[in-house]
């Protein structure tokens, strides 16, 4: 059994980088993957996430799904 983590962001790089940060301090205990949900963000949370946490899934949305 694998858990998903999702994060679903909007331009909340500061937030969603502090989360990721967290994740991987103190990871679960259940073997786990990390997805990225960003909603068409302007701040550069995907390529932050790309550069930061290479493990990380990122999904690109082209508008805000909300």
């Amino acid at each position: 059994m694998t858990l998903d983590i999702v994060i679903v962001s909007y331009n909340a790089r500061a937030d969603l980088e502090r989360c990721l940060h967290s994740l991987h301090v103190s990871p679960p205990d259940t073997p786990h993957r990390i997805i990225v949900v960003d909603n068409a963000s302007a701040d550069g949370s995907s390529d932050a996430v790309r550069r930061g946490w290479p493990d990380v899934q990122v999904i690109d949305l082209p508008q805000n799904a909300g």
